[in-house]
């Protein structure tokens, strides 16, 4: 096995710097089939010293092997292994004194990516582009509390209604269930689910 961990940055819990806190373990090491590898995470503030509390939320997300791109979405690369059957993307166990971990194995021998992520709770991060399309690099990134509709400059080239967003969210509900949502737009917008468009 050849892992590969790539720290991916979404956004910043305020305090706790996805620069300075340090992953470790033999999770991203030598994976070996069948057995089971751990991931440490400790958090540290941007001065790199360890917050020493939880709270935080880090999660970590194992795949078939994939580059993630500069809007930090993971694509698979051409004639990966399939050593993963499900793709992990889970939130990490808190242990109460500054540190994550989450444990996991793998079912066969191939290339994996490992990646942490430093969510910051109640944000929705927004990518702005330049086009209708949703391609290319975002022209704009922001993290927001709510979603509203954008209309700076700073997007917009050329016609004023060539301009696309995507916003992404990670949403825990309250209580289990069925759970319905509701978009109202003008110009058209999908929602996806765990990628699922619905």
């Amino acid at each position: 096995m050849i892992p590969h961990i790539i720290p991916q940055r979404r956004n910043i819990l305020d305090g706790v710097s996805p620069t300075h806190s340090t992953v470790e373990g033999d999770g991203i090491i030598s994976i070996i089939a069948n057995k089971l590898h751990a991931v440490k995470v400790t958090a540290k503030d941007y001065s790199g010293v360890d917050i020493g509390a939880g709270g935080a939320h880090f999660y970590i997300q194992v795949t078939n092997h994939c580059t993630f791109t500069s809007n930090f979405k993971c694509t698979a690369v051409g004639g990966a292994d399939t050593t993963i059957q499900t793709d992990i993307w889970t939130e990490m166990t808190d242990s109460g004194d500054g540190t994550y971990t989450y444990d996991y194995q793998v079912e066969g021998d191939g290339q994996i990516t490992v990646a942490v992520v430093l969510m910051n709770q109640g944000k929705i991060k927004a990518d702005w582009y330049s086009n209708t399309a949703l391609t290319g690099t975002p022209a704009l990134i922001q993290y927001l509390s709510s979603i509203y509709t954008f209309t700076s400059g700073n997007v917009y080239t050329g016609r004023s209604d060539a301009l696309s967003g995507e916003f992404e969210a990670y949403i825990y509900a309250s209580v289990s269930g069925t759970h319905s949502f509701t978009i109202y737009n003008y110009q058209g917008a999908t929602v996806y689910i765990d990628n699922v468009s619905n």
